[in-house]
Parts: structure tokens; C-alpha cells; sequence
């Protein structure tokens, strides 16, 4: 993580996996995915633990990259 890295609230990660606030906190709630916000609220997400989420569960022919203000799987 670099200090310009820009970083997501619960419902703004749920949009971008298009999965429901509840399954974030689940996520983070686990640890798989990491609050950087160490006083706890609001949670907040780095795009980039994001990225390596995604990656984690896509077929290995596949690679989640972000650019900009968009996700893209290639």
C-alpha cells in the first residue's frame, strides 16, 4: 500500500464485487479483507487488497487489474 492509495467504504466495495454490504463485513469480519481505519469506523478498504481478493478467486487464466475508476478482468 502506498500513502495515495485510495481506499473504499463497506458499500462502496459491495458494488464494485456486486455483492451485498453484509458479505463485506463478513469479508472483514474473517479478515480476509483488512480495515486499514485502525480506530474501527468507517471501515475502509485499499482498491488494491481488493485486486489480490480478486484474484484469489479467479481462474488462474484470469487477472483482475484496476485502472483508473474501473475494475477490469482480463
Amino acid at each position: 500500500m502506498t500513502a495515495f492509495e485510495e481506499y473504499l467504504t463497506v458499500e462502496e466495495t459491495a458494488k464494485l464485487l456486486e455483492t451485498s454490504p453484509t458479505n463485506v463485513y463478513a469479508l472483514v469480519r474473517t479478515g480476509i479483507l483488512k480495515n486499514i481505519n485502525h480506530f474501527g469506523k468507517p471501515i475502509k478498504i485499499s482498491k488494491s487488497q481488493i485486486v489480490f481478493y480478486l484474484n484469489q478467486r479467479l481462474p488462474s487464466k484470469f487477472k483482475a487489474t484496476y485502472l483508473g475508476e474501473e475494475m477490469k478482468v482480463a
